[in-house]
């Protein structure tokens, strides 16, 4: 299978456009045939192993998920021919997508002037890995931290970047892989939900050009951290376990999409099966599954301008927009950026009548170009316009 990027950031494969769900970790107690029902299109396999080993045996029945093998540090020069053992069995693939760097290679939170693995190193293998397969693309994941010009060095080693903001933590997180030792798991002025936008954007400046694939937090800090900080307690505390709800993962996952990603990576490690919490994710991952043909379309301009009703509250950043195409309709995908509600009404709307809100059996009528609609904390409305 060829892999390509299109000038607007969106892979093609298969024949037509390709909106990566990737299925990050295996959920505990999950099957494939299982994440391919719930609506993910690809999977992280671990080729050379790691701490979620259901994940590193490649499954011989894919349910028509496709592959993206996770190098983890054979691209630097010393594992030469593991590397090139490991791209010679991938290759041939129908089904590989993407390969993926060293992950979060030049950052530390316990000591940010250590670089794991340095640009250059990981760009010798790089090169190698696209002499000897021009027709795959890699994807390189980056911490949170960092500035935008020390993480462009690594643009040298890969086609595709994005890194992983998760801001849903309890109160009083104790220390652990990935938590600062303020306590904070993200080192924005904006610790709510609406830093993902922030991560998003700093990415696009981080790759130039490259399509971002961002991670999407589905997994609760303490089950997925705590286990893994060395020499820390690898007993989960269950009173600090806390996963995301369905409304905030939603808001996450459009917020990305509005701000430019082309691929969401979701992290499910360790996410018992059959919980709560996977059926939030189940029905979030099912929504976009609905929508790929739309998410992976062309993005449009429209010329809205916004006004907001004074509901009490400051509008900082408001309700973030982005135009797709797909099929003759154009479709408004609508994330309240805030904490509170907020209600809205845009201008510059030419010739519709009405926006219907998909999922929602409910349209929104246009009046002289006008179209007014509230919502909710972090809220996300999806409108087709015929």
């Amino acid at each position: 299978m060829n892999v390509i990027i299109r000038p607007d950031r969106v892979l093609e494969c298969d024949g037509g456009p390709f909106f990566p769900l990737q299925a990050r970790h295996l959920p505990a107690g999950a099957s494939w045939r299982e994440m391919a029902k719930a609506g993910f299109n690809c999977f992280r396999h671990l080729v050379f192993g790691g701490f979620n080993m259901a994940t590193a045996v490649l499954p011989e029945e894919r349910h028509g998920l496709k592959v993206c093998a996770y190098l983890y540090n054979r691209t630097h020069p010393e594992y030469e021919s593991e590397l090139i053992a490991a791209v010679e069995r991938l290759r041939g693939l129908p089904d590989l997508l993407s390969y993926e760097n060293c992950n979060e290679p030049a950052w530390r939170p316990d000591a940010p002037e250590v670089v794991i693995q340095p640009a250059e190193e990981l760009a010798t293998g790089y090169r190698l890995l696209k002499r000897l397969d021009p027709h795959h693309p890699v994807h390189q994941a980056h911490g949170i931290g960092g500035t935008v010009e020390a993480l462009r060095a690594y643009n040298a080693c890969a086609d595709i970047v994005g890194c992983n903001p998760y801001p849903v933590l309890p109160r009083g997180m104790r220390q652990h892989l990935g938590i600062r030792p303020d306590g904070r798991a993200l080192d924005a002025p904006d610790q709510t939900l609406s830093a993902v936008m922030q991560y998003t954007r700093k990415m696009l400046e981080v790759g130039k050009g490259r399509p971002v694939w961002m991670q999407l937090q589905a997994m609760a800090w303490e089950d997925f951290a705590g286990p893994l900080t060395e020499g820390g307690d690898p007993n989960p505390d269950p009173a600090a376990i806390l996963y995301p709800t369905y409304a905030q993962m939603r808001y996450m996952a459009f917020a990305d999409i509005i701000a430019g990603a082309t691929g969401l990576l979701f992290s499910t490690y360790n996410l018992p099966f059959g919980s709560l919490a996977w059926a939030d994710v189940q029905r979030l991952v099912g929504e976009l599954s609905a929508l790929h043909d739309v998410l992976a379309g062309r993005t449009v301009e429209l010329p809205l301008t916004a006004a907001y009703r004074n509901l009490g509250f400051t509008v900082w950043h408001g309700v973030q927009l982005l135009a797709k195409e797909h099929e003759g309709n154009l479709y408004l995908l609508a994330a309240n950026s805030a904490f509170d509600p907020a209600e809205v009404t845009w201008s510059g709307f030419m010739g519709e009548s009405a926006l219907e809100v998909l999922g929602e059996n409910r349209r929104i009528p246009v009046r002289n170009g006008e179209a007014t609609d509230s919502f909710e904390p972090y809220g996300v409305h999806i409108y087709r316009i015929s």
